[in-house]
């Protein structure tokens, strides 16, 4: 009896398992670039052709500009994303300004319209520092309120917007 119980285990384990094996989709993304960054609730966004794409475990949302409407993402290649202590992610435009995606009306507002903006930084007061090709902006999400620090072209303590702006956040 002992051996027949082992026999027929041993002849029930060998059996190829016939569960139902889950169908995966995948869809394909022509990314920008190789950054990724993973939003407050976990979304994971990725800057894509025309747009960025926001990929939430199962399906993928494309968010792309749309030049009649001023809440869409700006034009042009994103350069950098940022995601935001309040929950929404900031994305630059190489093209055309910056927008900060706001994520209970899954619509963008759009600031520095017009300049490539190449870096992207939040400092402990949740205020945006955007590095340009003339300077650097900081932006008062809560009130709206931009400041612009030009580039000093004859210093050479701070020579680009990228020290700029690293020196202005961590300082």
């Amino acid at each position: 009896m002992r051996r027949t119980s082992l026999l027929f285990l041993l002849v029930f384990l060998a059996l190829p398992a016939q569960a139902q094996q889950p169908i995966l989709k995948f869809e394909s993304l022509e990314l920008g670039t190789w950054m990724t960054i993973q939003d407050s609730t976990g979304f994971i966004w990725a800057p894509a052709e025309r747009g960025v794409a926001r990929f939430d475990g199962a399906r993928v949302i494309r968010y792309e500009n749309d030049p009649a409407d001023s809440t869409s993402i700006p034009p042009g290649s994103i350069e950098t994303m940022l995601a935001s202590r309040r929950g929404g992610i900031w994305v630059a435009s190489f093209a055309d300004g910056m927008a900060y995606f706001d994520p209970a009306t899954e619509t963008f507002h759009r600031y520095l319209a017009g300049e490539p903006v190449m870096e992207l930084m939040e400092d402990s007061d949740e205020r945006i520092w955007a590095a340009t090709r003339t300077g650097v902006h900081r932006i008062d999400p809560d009130s709206g309120e931009q400041v612009f620090f030009p580039q000093d072209r004859k210093s050479t303590r701070l020579n680009s917007s990228h020290q700029i702006i690293s020196y202005a956040v961590f300082c």
